[in-house]
């Protein structure tokens, strides 16, 4: 018996087959299962030209069995992989999204824009440069000002008294008074 006459007789088992296969996996259409399974059964009879001598039921479960494989393969990537629909809004050409958005709306939350992101860099670059531009001891009083630190805590820290320390504010805060960190120094 040849390939197309064996698979003429195995038809009805095949297409019932596909349908109970569909069923439990609903993201799989009958007729594409059966178009699988007929593949797979020429593909192997192409491997081992006896496979078509086994009995009908063999074939049917072997059938079977591949359009199950390929129902479960499909059901485990979109079980582990996000649909595209989720990752691009505008996916769905029957459905009407709101073409109003930027590409700021593909960032996760709490990301800066990017134009608020070249002006926070440069604020740090010119923080930065002006701190450096200050006087060694008087940097290192500025550099503890601006993380959080009290004149005495800098005081005891540095092996100063207040009043030198007090001194070192005054002068930073008169060189920085046109600079961003003009706010972090309170005499």
């Amino acid at each position: 018996m040849n390939l197309t006459d064996r698979l003429r007789e195995l038809d009805p088992g095949l297409k019932a087959a596909a349908r109970i296969v569909a069923q439990t996996a609903p993201e799989h259409d009958a007729d594409d299962l059966y178009q699988s399974m007929v593949e797979a059964i020429m593909l192997k009879q192409a491997q081992c030209p006896e496979f078509l001598d086994q009995t009908n039921w063999y074939i049917c479960r072997f059938a079977t069995f591949t359009a199950r494989h390929i129902a479960r393969k499909d059901q485990v990537y979109i079980r582990y992989a996000k649909p595209e629909e989720d990752l691009i809004p505008f996916t769905n050409p029957d459905k009407e999204y709101d073409t109003d958005f930027s590409p700021m709306d593909f960032l996760p939350s709490g990301t800066m824009n990017p134009e608020a992101a070249v002006i926070h860099g440069e604020d740090l670059a010119e923080i930065a440069r002006v701190i450096m531009s200050l006087p060694k001891d008087n940097r290192d009083v500025v550099v503890m000002m601006v993380l959080g630190e009290s004149q005495a805590e800098i005081s005891t820290k540095l092996e100063k008294s207040r009043s030198v320390i007090s001194r070192r504010v005054t002068k930073a805060a008169e060189l920085l008074a046109d600079s961003p960190l003009k706010d972090c120094i309170h005499n």
